[in-house]
């Protein structure tokens, strides 16, 4: 039974994805009744290899980290941030909070539609980021390497980018 002010227990059987960093492993487990559509694509992405070798290109100390975009293979840096597959995501609503940990859908310009594949863990409590981002997962292990990479310095000429990018460098989905 959840406690207050945390989000529910995955239920067993939920669907679960490694993402291997060149920082560590981190384990992932999704909310796949809470936010279907999103853990769908989320799912299909990293089977099809789509986040290999991307970086995670925004890193805010407290706050968040953030990864998934195809422009940080290969693109200039002025467009990391601004990639994805070519569609976006319909929100879903659901009873899942920004706490500690959490993985959720990022998004570009103030759309309301989540980018197609970029998204974020958080290392703080955004709470001003419940209901506006859809949270569809939970790190189940590897805190610490989020941490490490949260604790990335950052370039001076950017307000959040890591100086040395830290990889993706593979995903896997568990079963």
């Amino acid at each position: 039974m959840p406690q207050l002010f945390q989000n529910p227990v995955l239920p067993e059987g939920s669907p679960r994805v490694r993402l291997t960093t060149d920082a560590g492993d981190i384990l992932l487990g999704l909310y796949d009744k809470r936010a279907p559509k999103h853990v769908e694509n989320f799912l299909k992405l990293c089977g099809d290899g789509f986040y290999d070798n991307t970086s995670f290109h925004r890193v805010i100390s407290g706050f968040m980290i953030q990864g998934g975009d195809p422009n940080t293979k290969e693109g200039e840096p002025d467009t990391w941030g601004l990639g994805g597959p070519g569609y976006k995501i319909d929100p879903e609503e659901n009873d899942l909070f920004h706490f500690s940990g959490v993985l959720s859908a990022a998004k570009q310009g103030g759309e309301t539609q989540s980018s197609g594949s970029q998204f974020f863990i958080t290392t703080g409590a955004p709470h001003h980021l419940d209901g506006v981002h859809v949270v569809f997962g939970t790190v189940i292990e590897g805190m610490d390497v989020v941490s490490t990479i949260e604790s990335a310095s950052i370039e001076e000429s950017t307000a959040d980018r890591p100086a040395e990018p830290v990889l993706v460098l593979s995903t896997t989905v568990l079963e």
